[in-house]
This record gives C-alpha cells, sequence and structure tokens, in this order.
C-alpha cells in the first residue's frame, strides 16, 4: 500500500527521491489532481527514462507521472472551476510581483522554483506547520509530521509565504461572511497550516481583508470588472461594452 507516512523519518527532497528514494515510487498516469497533493517536484530536465514529475500526495504517497508540473497545476479549474483566475486577480489586487501561487478558500499552492509559467517546484501551504530558509533551500515541516526540502535561489520565503497567506485569508473571510448572509457558517477545516499563521499581521496587505459584507461587495465588484476587462480588451469600445455588461446583470439581480 503506498502511504506518505512511509516517508516519515525521511526529508523529502528531489535529489533523494531520484536516488535512495526512487525505489519507493511508482507510475500513476491515471491520477487525476486534487488538493490532497502536498507538493510537485519537477523532474523534466533530469535524463530519466520516463516521468517530468513527481507528486507528493497525502493519501498516495510519492509517485512518478508523465505530466509536467504546470500540466498538472493547470489541471486544478477542473476541480475548482475557476482554477488561476481568482488567484491572478488577487495578486493583481495586493500588487504582488512574484510568482504566481494558485489560492482556493483555504488551499495555496506557492511556486518555489522556475515560475509559475514554467514548470515549477510547488509546496501546499494548507499542509505545511512550519518553515525555515537557510540560504538557497526551502525547508517545510508538513502537518502530518514530515519534512520537505526544495531549491530556493532567489527571494524571502517568509514574505513569500506572507503573501500567499494573505490571498487565502482575503479568500476564506469573503466566503465566510458571504455565506452569513445565507444564514449559514463555515470554519476552515485545516486550521492548524501556515495558512492561519499570519492572521495577526497589521500590515497593509492584511488591511484590505473584508470585514464586513460591503466590502466583500467591493471584492467581488473587483474580481467582475477585471473578468470583463479581460474578455473585451483590445475591441473597439470595450469600457462601454463592460458597462452594459454590467447593467445587464444589475438587472437580473430586480424583482421588476
Amino acid at each position: 500500500m503506498h502511504n506518505i507516512y512511509q516517508f516519515s523519518n525521511q526529508v523529502i527532497s528531489k535529489e533523494w527521491l531520484l536516488d535512495q528514494g526512487l525505489r519507493l515510487l511508482y507510475i500513476d498516469d491515471n491520477f487525476i489532481v486534487d488538493n490532497d497533493i502536498v507538493a510537485l517536484f519537477d523532474i523534466k530536465d533530469q535524463g530519466l527514462a520516463y516521468g517530468n514529475s513527481l507528486v507528493v500526495h497525502d493519501t498516495k504517497g510519492v509517485f512518478i507521472v508523465e505530466r509536467t508540473t504546470k500540466q498538472l497545476m493547470n489541471e486544478f479549474h477542473q476541480s475548482n472551476r475557476v482554477g488561476f483566475m481568482v488567484s491572478r486577480i488577487l495578486s493583481s489586487y495586493f500588487k504582488f510581483k512574484h510568482f504566481l501561487p494558485l489560492v482556493h478558500g483555504n488551499v495555496g499552492y506557492m511556486p518555489l522554483t522556475g515560475g509559475s509559467r514554467s514548470n515549477a517546484d510547488w509546496i501546499g501551504l494548507h499542509y505545511v506547520a512550519g518553515f525555515s530558509q537557510v540560504d538557497q533551500i526551502a525547508k517545510f515541516e508538513s502537518t502530518q509530521g514530515f519534512n520537505i526540502e526544495f531549491d530556493f535561489p532567489k527571494g524571502n520565503l517568509s514574505t513569500r509565504v506572507h503573501d500567499v497567506s494573505v490571498m487565502a485569508e482575503y479568500f476564506v473571510s469573503s466566503a465566510q461572511i458571504y455565506l452569513r448572509s445565507m444564514n449559514l457558517k463555515v470554519t476552515v477545516a485545516n486550521s492548524g497550516s501556515i495558512l492561519t499563521a499570519f492572521s495577526t499581521c497589521i500590515c497593509p496587505s492584511h488591511q484590505k481583508i473584508p470585514q464586513k459584507y460591503q466590502e466583500v461587495e467591493q471584492g467581488v465588484d473587483h474580481l467582475v470588472d477585471s473578468i470583463f476587462l479581460k474578455m473585451c480588451r483590445g475591441e473597439l469600445g470595450y469600457r462601454e461594452t463592460v458597462i452594459i455588461y454590467k447593467q445587464k446583470i444589475s438587472k437580473t439581480k430586480r424583482n421588476y
């Protein structure tokens, strides 16, 4: 039986997996992307006879797939419907300049190397309990108790983790406030992850996290505006087209 806990006494890294850990790996090209991915390692240029990615998975252990890490990350829209769309808009809203993460509620995947538009290594921060940076190595302690290491050649790891956490907190706070308007309540399932560790931060980015319904509405308006502008930009009179679309949407909200 394949299980992530067979690696509990070993620091998981790309180098170790492709050397001493290779005998513990298996191939699963029928794998369907889900939120239980703990980490992805790009091995496209490692010269292996088969495989372009190593997948570290909570319930399936560690295995090799033929798809690249970029292809795997781009499949998330099949399970959450939005893929990188909301993450891209939130990153722009907060004016974050580094590589684009994938955030969906309290699920957050952060690229470590290569950039999010190429074949990067990725870590699922919703499975991370702690982290540290030693020179150009990023070290993560998982919520399951094992450790994962990545090459991290550029940037400040704490800043990167903080910024992904801000995006997740914005997402979660918006969902909680909106669901209260439906007399519903949502709680974070993985409250022990690093995505909640910066909740007491008072930086300018954290000040933008919505606290009331009107602020959620402003965020939704920004989301809709961004999508419309992306769809219509380049067309003649695109700004007027966006206004017309928004007016039509507004009309559907009223009972005439």
